[in-house]
């Protein structure tokens, strides 16, 4: 890792100058840039997560706070004069910011740390960023802390939306951009209250932050893969600590793509007499849905789910061979049925081969068990990627 600073070394800046830039990296492709923006949109920063298929971008991101009662909201990298403001990067892949007497207030000293690792092929990686507030004032000190997140899903802004997994302490963020598919999550545990919202919203995120207001658990389920949207949120942090306690909070913002592109494929071949059969016209990737069509069948097929990127049949009987994990049921229509199944934003779904086949009783079939017939469908695998 080559940070803008020399490696290794702690910088002491002047209490009047705001946080400067910074990047960190690891691997190849797991890069982090903070760009601090100053007085622009509420003084919140500028960064990057990514690299490899496509750069993902959270145009603005920052920690927040807001001492309580004082209805006034402020980013960490403001203008205001902090007792110091030290920079320490910490090799390979992490860098701190220590603000002392922060913003002047004689209240708290805040430590800001963030650490990028890489987890995977394309732009697979994890922002883990920590802010750790302690009361150097005589009293006890009452305190949110915000974390804000502008987050545009490869380069694009107005294309996002959510995707299943989304709730108050964890956002899971989609772009219907195309070819680099993945996802992003912004995960926030023990967060107290969150919001999402537009960008440019006039009650957005942002606004509630600068008013030090909480933020009003609202905005989910955001937009949709038809009606996408330009992506804001935040997530809140309270504290009331005693002279001389501290209090952390901590986000994890993952960047999911492996660069690979999901696929279906079908093994085997199907037994019996009115043979139903399982398809996809839906690539599986992460955060997406995953469609299953099922064809020929005349009553409910149920469906066998196994593990396996090269399942096996039961020779003679035709049935899946490998462990079956899950079941369900697919009530057919004029010979036609499907099932929706949400894949998870996580990048260990990477790879994942997903094998599928259809079983229904069958009169007419030569095949039975115990004397009842049935039929089975070939075997669909269909293998998670972007």
């Amino acid at each position: 890792m080559r940070s803008l600073l020399s490696v290794g070394a702690s910088l002491l800046l002047p209490a009047t100058l705001i946080a400067q830039d910074f990047t960190i990296t690891d691997g190849a492709n797991a890069t982090y840039n903070q760009r601090f923006a100053g007085t622009t949109a509420g003084g919140v920063s500028s960064c990057n997560i990514g690299g490899g298929c496509d750069s993902d971008n959270t145009w603005q991101a920052t920690w927040c706070y807001s001492v309580t009662g004082t209805n006034v909201g402020k980013p960490f990298d403001d203008m205001e004069p902090h007792g110091a403001y030290i920079q320490t990067p910490l090799p390979p892949n992490g860098f701190v910011q220590d603000f002392l007497n922060t913003d002047g207030l004689g209240l708290f000293d805040a430590n800001w740390l963030d650490t990028i690792a890489e987890t995977g092929g394309g732009s697979g990686s994890t922002l883990t960023s920590m802010m750790t507030v302690t009361n150097t004032s005589a009293s006890q000190l009452d305190i949110k802390l915000y974390y804000f997140a502008d987050v545009d899903v490869h380069t694009s802004f107005g294309n996002d939306y959510t995707g299943p997994g989304s709730n108050p302490t964890r956002f899971v963020v989609l772009d219907n951009e195309t070819p680099c598919g993945g996802c992003i999550e912004v995960s926030a545990p023990g967060a107290t209250h969150y919001q999402v919202d537009t960008f440019g919203s006039a009650t957005g995120p942002n606004d509630n932050i600068n008013a030090g207001n909480d933020l009003p658990d609202t905005g989910l389920p955001f937009g949709s893969p038809s009606s996408p949207l330009d992506f804001t949120g935040a997530f809140q942090f309270d504290f009331s600590l005693a002279p001389g306690a501290s209090g952390s909070a901590t986000i994890e913002f993952k960047v999911n793509m492996s660069g690979v592109a999901g696929s279906n494929a079908v093994v085997g071949a199907g037994v019996g007499g009115l043979i139903p059969t399982v398809t996809s016209t839906t690539v599986p990737r992460v955060g997406r849905e995953l469609v299953l069509d099922v064809t020929g069948g005349t009553g409910p097929v149920a469906l066998l789910f196994a593990i396996s990127p090269a399942p096996t049949q039961i020779p003679g009987f035709g049935i899946m061979a490998d462990p079956v994990v899950a079941t369900a049921q697919v009530a057919m229509a004029g010979g036609v049925g499907s099932l929706t199944l949400p894949v998870g934003c996580s990048s260990g779904l990477f790879g994942l081969p997903l094998a599928t086949q259809g079983l229904e009783i069958d009169a007419t079939s030569p095949v039975s068990i115990g004397g009842i017939g049935y039929s089975a469908s070939a075997i669909l695998v269909s293998t998670v990627g972007d």
